[in-house]
């Protein structure tokens, strides 16, 4: 008798996720959320709020969340324990002065590999002008597109500069580094999906893949200069990719380290280099402010 396979329809969410403290100071606390879980939601068991008030119940019901980063996405997600510190940090966003970067994961060789230097960067980097817009072919009204003469959508631009060449579970994929200079819902993935290279695991504009155990794009760093804040989170990503097809990375884990692939050095990144992303658009739900993503 023939054994029936079961249909993959999509991931399960994790049932013990590992929220790490970045940062936490009297007026601030920044998180390392976990892949496949939401920031908050009463109707969900375990989103970022409620770790925050059972590991911190003194300030519960203060917690506001002062950037946001999609479900799928992991990494940085800054909240303010007060309301006056929500707001301060909010309109630093609003105004351009926080620097977002983020790392991921993409299908293909993209082209070409950043060359770090005066004349090389400029060169290497790949920045796309391209407006975000609701897709109206949507039954769900969740997903973002390029936006058109006829949905012209709302102004966009992320840098990326591609770090790594390689394999992942026996196919081409890169190593990209992002810095959105807005913020628009999924611009991120949109942005990518426009070039060509959807990110690995996205299963909203890529297919279902039950060999990919999470949606490889992380918030990795965040500056604030104005709050005196540089945060930084450990690449998710190191290792994965493999220098050939029969050596690549095992998919049980999003850490599981494969052989070495052509890579170039991260460059580090300032203010100073690079305009501020703008991550913006504030709006005060629930008494929480909270900032529109790009992821």
């Amino acid at each position: 008798m023939a054994t029936q396979v079961k249909e993959y329809v999509g991931r399960t969410p994790l049932s013990n996720p590992i929220f790490d403290i970045v940062y936490k100071s009297p007026k601030y606390i920044a998180v390392n959320k976990p892949f496949d879980v939401c920031v908050d939601g009463d109707d969900r068991e375990i989103t970022l709020l409620k770790h925050l008030a059972v590991k911190y119940p003194e300030h519960a019901g203060q917690y506001r969340l002062v950037n946001r980063i999609d479900y799928a996405t992991s990494g940085l997600v800054l909240t303010a324990v007060t309301r006056e510190a929500a707001n301060k940090a909010g309109n630093l966003f609003q105004s351009r002065e926080t620097l977002k970067q983020y790392l991921a994961l993409v299908w293909g060789h993209m082209t070409p590999l950043y060359i770090e230097g005066k004349e090389g960067s400029k060169q290497t980097e790949i920045t796309i002008d391209q407006p975000i817009a609701d897709d109206n072919n949507d039954s769900n009204s969740f997903k973002m597109m390029i936006g058109t003469e006829a949905n012209p959508g709302r102004k966009s631009q992320t840098i990326i500069r591609v770090l790594e060449h390689g394999y992942y579970n026996n196919k081409p994929a890169s190593k990209v580094h992002m810095i959105p200079h807005t913020g628009r819902r999924h611009q991120l993935r949109v942005h990518l999906m426009s070039l060509g290279h959807v990110i690995v695991g996205d299963e909203t504009y890529g297919p279902k893949d039950g060999d990919c155990p999470r949606m490889m794009l992380h918030s990795w760093k965040l500056s604030i200069d104005k709050l005196g804040l540089d945060l930084e989170t450990p690449d998710p990503f190191d290792g994965l990719l493999s220098s050939s097809p029969s050596t690549s990375s095992s998919t049980s884990s999003a850490t599981t380290q494969g052989s070495t692939s052509e890579q170039v050095d991260v460059p580090e990144i300032t203010k100073d280099t690079l305009d501020s992303n703008d991550n913006n658009d504030i709006k005060e739900e629930n008494s929480t402010s909270t900032i529109s993503t790009n992821n």
